[in-house]
């Protein structure tokens, strides 16, 4: 299932691991209050999470453009 498109991907943001040994792509969305995690192993899984739900450390990361490698 597709997100509502204010939630389609604007620019890419960082590459982070997940819980389970999953990692996400995070991309920039249409909204300004949301991220969209896309997961690597598997497409058809995407997240939207809104920044504020982030905890602040996590925010400031991707802020600034930092993952995981």
């Amino acid at each position: 299932m597709r997100p509502p498109a204010c939630l389609q991907v604007k620019q890419f943001v960082a590459e982070v691991n997940g819980r389970f040994g999953f990692r996400f792509r995070v991309f920039i969305t249409g909204d300004d209050r949301y991220y969209l995690f896309v997961c690597v192993q598997n497409s058809d899984i995407t997240v939207p999470v809104r920044k504020a739900d982030l905890r602040a450390d996590v925010r400031a990361a991707l802020r600034h453009g930092w993952g995981h490698r």
